[in-house]
């Protein structure tokens, strides 16, 4: 009887052990499976941060095509006219020019400065000081158009 006892409390270690050593051969398994994992989640990661980081340098390279070719601000210039100094305001946002209004055009006769006042909002609409003359007043419209080439010269990036 003793003998069936030693031999049944031996079967049982045997066993127990058995199913130890299966235990820790599928925790060794399941280790290397986690460890494979792991690695290929940490590649996935690097991956779509790299793509995030290009997204980005797109997008702020996006944005700064978008903006025009000046600097923001309020930027003055004078140009001869007809009867002295003409002086402008350019006003420029995100980099295009907004605004252009006539500071001081006092020397200048009326009559012509009348006619050529409407090349304020023609270097807007043109986003340059590049634009023709008005016939009539030639010398009125080159103190503008050299006025707001003087203001965009300093407008510039």
């Amino acid at each position: 009887m003793k003998q069936g006892v030693f031999a049944a409390k031996t079967l049982c270690f045997v066993l127990v052990l058995s199913m130890l050593w299966h235990y820790q051969t599928i925790a060794a398994q399941r280790a290397v499976v986690v460890a494979q994992n792991e690695a290929a989640i940490a590649e996935i990661v690097a991956y779509n941060e790299e793509i995030n980081r290009q997204n980005a340098a797109m997008r702020q390279e996006a944005e700064e095509a978008a903006k025009g070719p000046y600097r923001d601000g309020v930027f003055q210039g004078e140009g001869e006219g007809y009867g002295g100094m003409i002086l402008v305001s350019v006003i420029v946002r995100d980099g295009w020019i907004t605004d252009v209004t006539a500071e001081e055009h006092d020397s200048e006769d009326p009559a012509y400065y009348m006619l050529a006042e409407s090349l304020l909002d023609k270097i807007v609409d043109a986003q340059s000081a590049e634009i023709d003359a008005v016939s009539g007043a030639t010398l009125s419209s080159e103190g503008i158009k050299q006025a707001a080439a003087d203001a965009l010269e300093k407008a510039k990036k």
